[in-house]
């Protein structure tokens, strides 16, 4: 079965794709983490209803963004499909530029179209 990254192989994999990519993966890395944060208030109601102050909302808001910016490096069989796409784009954008860069710099056809 092929899948959409590898039919997308002759398309020039963009920044902007891969930022999609990444936002997908934020977004359901928050939708777990708000999944697991309901689980434990459930197990432990007193623990939630700890006094709420503007430091630990600003400290929990930027230790959400900083866990969901840090990929894990996990095996591929263990990612979700949207961090299997990300990575598969990721590795085609790395392959397409290290292409790019060889035809720049070890050219096989000077500047009259003959070959070196």
């Amino acid at each position: 079965m092929e899948t959409q990254t590898e039919s997308q192989a002759g398309a020039r994999v963009t920044e902007e794709m891969i930022k999609q990519a990444e936002a997908v993966v934020i977004a359901e890395r928050q939708v777990e983490r708000e999944r697991k944060e309901a689980e434990e208030r459930r197990k432990n109601p007193a623990k939630a209803m700890a006094p709420i102050t503007e430091e630990a909302n600003q400290a929990a808001a930027l230790a959400a963004a900083a866990d969901a910016l840090i990929l894990d490096d996990k095996p591929f069989d263990k990612m979700t499909p949207a961090e299997k796409k990300l990575k598969q784009l990721k590795d085609l954008k790395a392959k397409q530029d290290k292409a790019e860069k060889d035809k720049r710099e070890n050219p096989t056809v000077d500047a009259n179209g003959e070959h070196i």
